[in-house]
């Protein structure tokens, strides 16, 4: 999908980054001088250091150096890649996206029936969460969540409900809302009685059950999972079917509020439920997903990897959980992701571990992890292993389905080299045996589909295909210009130029073709050519013109960096300008430096009058320069 610049630049304008930013730091003073800790959890922020301009619209913290414009915050800060975070902010602004888009990537759905049905999930989240609220500290869920160790504060940051035994209960909920009953059949938050009945028509799904909501990355309110409250209650968890907002095998629960730390920490643990992420988190783990009573899948991988590379998948010692890393571990090296594994102690889930252990343990042991394939090297595949040949075969047939599709062949060397090490045979053997197995699994028939969970009809919203189920948005095709690598002084005065209009005008009066053909950095080059451009095209603008540039580069905390200018407490009227002059002189010695070589380089080849004049000029030039400076 991709959004037009001008659909982008419309968004932007319609969201203060101020009040976006002010929702997860204390921003204190006015225009371009609002202060606050850093909000990013890798940066331990202890005194202010983050600076949001109300002005530019841009942020920038001098400590971590992190910047950018409003796109940029949602994405580092929130982990949503660049299509949500324009969605995000349009229906904050009540903007219509482009239905022909929208249409497409919700396989089937408007915009506005996605809307209404992500609006009906969340009048039942309210309506689970405020039932929790009210509730006496004797009641079930109560002692449940006591028992533990979820405290208040984590119950609010996951919406934690309940919902009671009654049948009706969110029916009437629905009914008093005016709620479409047919479309919350669809979500499987209710469920019809007798075929033809219109009187109490429909029974709630969930009944005394405590309620996880499910969000999507951007925060909405997607589905629903139920722990039962009754010891001997079936099932014991219970989540909603699939709908045209939700799908189980392409959603991990907690990302809406764990993502920024699996961005920071450039690390995620993967738990496969609901409790063992909120368990974790609440422990202080934050960088924790959990899979929804399903196998990890291409699509998960596909989420993750937006947040990282680093994968710790934390099993259940039993069974089960190793089974569940064989069938993960294909699907996390095909994705070119670097997978982990930690086996708990048989019978103990990661809550259990860590009120024996403590979450330091933990942590420890998920520092310390083995990369997954050697985990089922030695646990699974080498369990009972007594050194026959025949069992050799066997485990290089097994590994071999592991690594069919590995895309790193420098990855897929040292696994061959530690099977080759723990078979105690040659690395030759194991790789023509690895190649012979994996032939026929590349070259043969893909496995059939499993069918696909149908969920009831929605009325003026027919489900996905069912072989075709939603995709994750690809990237929009904007081409970013690269900053990478500019050397420090041009991108300064690059970010000088973008926040000072005086600093601008001065560089049209003094005529750009003098100056920019001093800069060395093909894209400051290329940017500083597109601001020129756009200033003159509208000066009015000027204020626009940071925030818009920074959504098309690869750093756009080079933009932002001027704004550490804007709060010197000692900044003098002019202090801008002497700053400009100061990097200007620096990067014309060194636009003279490096012409005087070339010409030197020249003259080696042969001396001609008009190349001596020319070098000789260049070095009365340089000198002049060093005075002036």
């Amino acid at each position: 999908m991709r959004f037009t610049p001008d659909f982008i630049e419309k968004v932007r304008e319609a969201n203060n980054l101020v009040e976006i930013i002010g929702q997860y730091t204390e921003l204190k003073g006015s225009g371009h001088r609002l202060m606050g800790r850093c909000p990013f959890p890798d940066h331990s922020d202890k005194s202010p250091s983050f600076s949001v301009s109300e002005d530019n619209q841009l942020y920038y913290c001098y400590g971590c150096k992190k910047g950018g414009n409003v796109f940029n915050f949602l994405e580092t800060f929130n982990g949503m890649n660049f299509p949500e975070a324009v969605e995000f902010l349009a229906r904050r602004a009540s903007i219509a996206l482009p239905e022909k888009e929208t249409f497409e990537r919700n396989k089937g759905i408007s915009r506005d029936q996605k809307d209404l049905l992500l609006k009906i999930n969340k009048v039942a989240g309210v309506f689970y969460h405020q039932q929790l609220k009210q509730l006496p500290p004797e009641h079930a869920a109560k002692k449940y969540l006591e028992k533990r160790g979820l405290n208040e504060e984590t119950v609010e940051k996951f919406r934690l409900g309940v919902s009671f035994e009654e049948w009706q209960g969110l029916y009437k909920h629905f009914l008093s809302k005016k709620v479409p009953i047919d479309l919350a059949e669809s979500l499987g938050l209710l469920k019809p009685k007798k075929a033809g009945k219109k009187d109490d028509s429909h029974f709630d799904l969930f009944r005394d059950r405590l309620m996880f909501p499910i969000f999507s990355s951007t925060g909405d309110v997607i589905g629903f999972g139920g722990r039962t409250l009754q010891a001997d209650g079936l099932p014991k968890y219970l989540n909603s079917s699939d709908s045209p907002v939700f799908n189980k095998s392409r959603v991990l629960y907690g990302i809406h509020e764990t993502g920024k730390f699996i961005r920071a920490q450039d690390s995620a643990i993967v738990v496969e439920g609901y409790m063992d992420a909120i368990a974790l988190y609440s422990a202080g783990i934050k960088n924790v997903v959990a899979i929804l009573g399903t196998a990890f899948t291409p699509e998960h991988a596909k989420v993750l990897k937006r947040y990282t590379l680093n994968v710790t998948m934390l099993l259940d010692g039993d069974e089960a959980g190793l089974n569940g890393a064989e069938r993960s571990l294909p699907i996390l090296l095909e994705a070119g992701m670097m997978p982990k594994g930690f086996a708990l102690p048989d019978k103990m889930d990661p809550d259990d571990f860590v009120k024996a252990q403590g979450a330091d343990k933990l942590r420890e042991e998920v520092g310390r992890a083995p990369e997954l394939f050697t985990l089922l090297l030695t646990k699974r595949w080498m369990a009972d292993y007594h050194g026959s040949p025949s069992e050799k075969v066997r485990i290089v047939e097994e590994a071999a389905g592991a690594l069919a599709k590995i895309p790193s062949r420098a990855l897929m060397d040292l696994y061959l080299l530690e099977v080759a090490r723990q078979l105690d045979v040659e690395i030759g053997w194991v790789r023509r045996a690895i190649a012979q197995k994996s032939q026929p699994l590349a070259g043969g028939p893909k496995p059939a589909r499993p069918e696909p969970v149908r969920s009831g009809p929605v009325a003026n919203a027919p489900a996905a295909p069912q072989d075709e189920a939603p995709q994750e948005a690809p990237e929009p095709e904007i081409e970013k210009i690269v900053l990478k690598n500019a050397p420090k002084d041009e991108a300064f005065i690059l970010s000088l130029l973008l926040h000072f209009e005086n600093l601008m005008v001065d560089l049209l009066d003094a005529g750009p073709e003098e100056l920019l053909p001093l800069f060395s950095h093909p894209g400051i080059k290329r940017l500083l050519h597109l601001a020129v451009s756009k200033y003159q095209a509208n000066p009015q603008a000027f204020h626009e013109l940071a925030p818009s540039l920074a959504t098309v580069v690869d750093n756009p905390s080079i933009i932002a960096v001027a704004l550490t200018v804007t709060v010197e407490d000692g900044a003098q009227e002019g202090f801008e300008r002497r700053l400009m002059t100061d990097y200007l002189n620096a990067i014309r010695q060194r636009h003279l430096k490096q012409q005087a070589k070339a010409l030197a380089s020249q003259l080696k080849d042969g001396v001609s009058p008009e190349k001596l004049e020319a070098f000789m000029e260049l070095q009365r030039n340089r000198l002049a320069k060093k005075r002036d400076s």
